[in-house]
């Protein structure tokens, strides 16, 4: 598939998803990692970040707050998953 091809077909995925989240392509998987590795290492801002992941996923944009979301959702956030654990430790 083309590669605007592509671009049209997740900018109408992306309407389908919630404002704050992202339509990942699956392919971009390990381009993805890489950028909320980054991310969490200081070697690039929120800024790049957002580009990065529209880059990978063949988006116009992401919002910072869709990329906050997902790094919160997909585990990257490592003070939110400590609270979460404790919490769930205490249920036991």
């Amino acid at each position: 598939m083309k590669e605007t091809d592509l671009k049209t077909k997740q900018q109408q995925r992306q309407k389908l998803f919630p404002k704050d989240r992202v339509a990942f392509v699956r392919s971009s998987v390990y381009e993805d990692i890489k950028t909320f590795e980054n991310y969490n290492k200081g070697f690039i801002d929120l800024e790049e970040g957002c580009r990065q992941i529209a880059k990978h996923n063949y988006l116009m944009e992401v919002t910072p707050e869709q990329f906050l979301t997902e790094h919160r959702i997909c585990g990257w956030n490592k003070a939110y998953n400590f609270k979460k654990n404790r919490s769930s430790e205490r249920r036991k």
